[in-house]
This record gives C-alpha cells, structure tokens and sequence, in this order.
C-alpha cells in the first residue's frame, strides 16, 4: 500500500485501485470484542489524521476464536503484538508479552490507560 495525501493506493499488477480512508475522529478507532465489550486503541506514535488501525485481521479472529472455544484456557504468551490489541483483548486471561519494540511496550501502556487496564 502507498499512500497519497491520505488515500491510499493499492496496487495490484498493472492497475492500481484507490480506498477512501476509513472515517474516524483522529487516531482513534474501537475494537469490538464480545457483547458490549469495545477497546479503544491507537497507534504509536500519535498522528493527525491517522487512517491505519492499530490491530489487523490476524487479531480479530485470534480475539474471537479464544472467546469462542470454551477450551482455550490459560494465560496466554503473545510475541510482538504491535499496538496492544491481543495483550488488552485478553486482559482477563493474564496474558504474558514478549517484545523488543519500545514502541510496542509505550503502546501497550498507553492503551491499557485509554481502556482503565
């Protein structure tokens, strides 16, 4: 993806496709887990006008796949989660992060307060 003074630009061999950015009041977008349950994440660092979100589509169907199989049980090791979306999607199970990114670790922490986590 390139991106063009906030378009972005998918290119797919000889034709490129162009995608209005999703709409949402700066940086801030919600996650929606179970029920009523929402994560408000950001991503790091803090842009105007941000268009990415802080999780992606390998996130959503690990949240949903653990909170829909009763046997998934334990505390969970999760390796380089960028934003903090599994580690605060999973909050209730304790889960164990392992990273090297500063970012990560300054994401983490920044939306685990945004979320009271």
């Amino acid at each position: 993806m390139l991106g063009v003074y906030g378009t972005q630009l998918s290119v797919y061999a000889d034709r490129v496709f162009m995608m209005e950015p999703p709409r949402s009041s700066g940086a801030l977008l919600f996650l929606s887990l179970s029920d009523d349950r929402r994560l408000k994440l950001q991503r790091l660092p803090l842009r105007k006008n941000e268009t990415l979100r802080a999780w992606d589509a390998a996130d959503e169907y690990l949240l949903s796949h653990v909170q829909n199989e009763p046997e998934c049980v334990g505390s969970p090791l999760i390796i380089n989660d960028a934003f903090g979306a599994l580690t605060l999607g999973l909050a209730d199970r304790a889960p164990r992060l392992v990273t090297d990114s500063e970012i990560a670790r300054r994401a983490l922490a920044h939306n685990g307060a945004e979320n009271g986590i």
